[in-house]
């Protein structure tokens, strides 16, 4: 998986079978599992799953439940793309019926846009892709991921529980066998966060603006720190420039390093700064 600041790899390296890059994500009360990078994780926006820690690939599901068939259901999310844009459409069976397929290149947003369209036992499984179609050798590292991810795709039966979404009765794979001196912590983030990176004491991430909502909410327009000693989050940064972006690109002591931009596909806008969290100090 492409990191956030990195470089591309070489074109001459052998292909990583995607699947030998994945986690697996298991959501019992909607009963559906899926595999994701191992470098990011999921989060819960109601009855939305998303996926975070990806700079470049961006995916979310929404369960509804629903008494439509495959085709009303279908047709009553994608009438108005149908009627304007030019839409690939793909049907598979599967274990749990038949699932639509469709791969949209949206030439004016510059976005490959996949979904997948899927009712069974009164739910709805609408899973949505999206990635830059430009560089198209980023592109054809990202596509054969969000076909994988597609593939790993699989329904349990749901579970009746008044338990929050995503929950899981065990911890994750990651605290299972901690380095002697290690400690495990966690917290709630008062905004979701988009791309994250930490040191021994502090945890920064990007999200969202306080109180933002619709398409504002998919931004990464502040970034936010969490003191793992004192317990407290603050918010330390938020965009000046309409459409602004922030991404956490180091932290090591006292010093974030973090990249703010508005231009992500031709990169034409990118400002560095490093900042001292104990002195305030800034560069530039």
């Amino acid at each position: 998986m492409i990191q956030v600041g990195g470089e591309l790899p070489p074109p001459d390296l052998p292909v990583i079978p995607p699947e030998t890059l994945m986690t697996t994500y298991s959501d019992s009360r909607y009963g559906f599992t899926i595999q994701h990078p191992f470098d990011c994780w999921m989060v819960q926006k109601g009855n939305t799953i998303v996926l975070a820690g990806s700079g470049f690939l961006s995916f979310n599901i929404v369960v509804t439940e629903t008494e439509k068939s495959l085709e009303d259901w279908y047709f009553s999310l994608m009438n108005k793309v149908l009627e304007k844009e030019k839409v690939d459409e793909l049907r598979v069976n599967s274990a749990w019926g038949e699932m639509i397929i469709t791969r949209q290149c949206q030439r004016e947003s510059g976005m490959l846009l996949k979904q997948v369209f899927l009712v069974s036992q009164g739910y709805g499984y609408h899973l949505q892709f999206a990635a830059p179609l430009e560089p198209s050798n980023l592109l054809a590292q990202l596509e054969p991921i969000i076909d994988a991810m597609i593939r790993s795709f699989s329904l349990q039966k749901p579970q009746t529980t008044t338990d929050p979404i995503g929950s899981q009765s065990q911890p994750p794979s990651l605290w299972e066998a901690l380095p002697p001196g290690w400690e495990r912590t966690s917290f709630v983030p008062s905004v979701p966060p988009h791309l994250v990176c930490a040191s021994s004491t502090r945890i920064v991430w990007s999200g969202h603006r306080p109180g933002a909502t619709g398409s504002e909410a998919d931004l990464a327009d502040c970034i936010y720190l969490y003191d793992l000693k004192e317990h407290r989050e603050k918010l330390i940064w938020r965009a000046s420039r309409q459409g602004g972006q922030g991404i956490p690109a180091f932290l090591s002591g006292d010093w974030l390093v973090w990249v703010d931009y508005s231009d992500l596909l031709r990169g034409s806008d990118w400002i560095l700064y490093a900042w001292n969290l104990s002195t305030g100090r800034d560069f530039p």
